[in-house]
């Protein structure tokens, strides 16, 4: 009823509904699940905020997010979206996933929603990605290669696919 009041997406309100219930009977796989489906309705309807990328900083694009979850989640909600059954039990434990979500660009005719696509990333990527959630410099490229021992091209390489397919927008 809030939603409808103030005009809150209703997925979002949902999402928050599940996610309490889900506390309230530590059902940490309807809880993973609802923050997932969370995301993906941000995404789709770009209600993240950032600030824009001045020129030579990077940030993620609007329609993007990075969502931490226990390892497992992601499968778990392929298989549920499939429509196919799943084993009941736990996540993996204390093990955490990252989850790249990105909404189709450019936004849909009015009354749509972008498709939304997911994918697992690796750690290493996805401690890259974190660093443009706000705007960073694109000098940060050498400085995140140099702390991890890696070539700068290579990171640089990375962070250029991710800007050709509009994960990050650069200033």
């Amino acid at each position: 009823h809030a939603a409808a009041a103030t005009g809150r997406p209703f997925p979002l309100a949902f999402r928050d509904y599940a996610a309490r219930t889900a506390r309230e009977r530590g059902a940490a796989r309807l809880g993973a699940l609802a923050r997932l489906e969370g995301a993906m309705a941000e995404a789709r309807r770009a209600l993240l905020r950032r600030p824009l990328a001045a020129r030579g900083e990077m940030v993620l694009a609007p329609w993007v997010r990075l969502v931490t979850l226990p390892a497992g989640t992601h499968a778990l909600a392929e298989t549920h979206h499939a429509g196919r059954p799943t084993r009941e039990g736990a996540l993996a434990g204390g093990e955490r996933e990252t989850l790249l979500v990105v909404a189709t660009e450019p936004p849909p005719p009015p009354g749509g929603l972008r498709e939304v696509r997911v994918e697992t990333l690796a750690p290493l990527v996805a401690a890259f990605l974190a660093t443009a959630e706000r705007p960073a410099a694109v000098s940060t490229w050498s400085r995140f290669a140099a702390r991890r021992g890696l070539a700068p091209d290579d990171v640089e390489a990375v962070a250029r696919e991710y800007v050709a397919e509009r994960v990050l927008l650069l200033g």
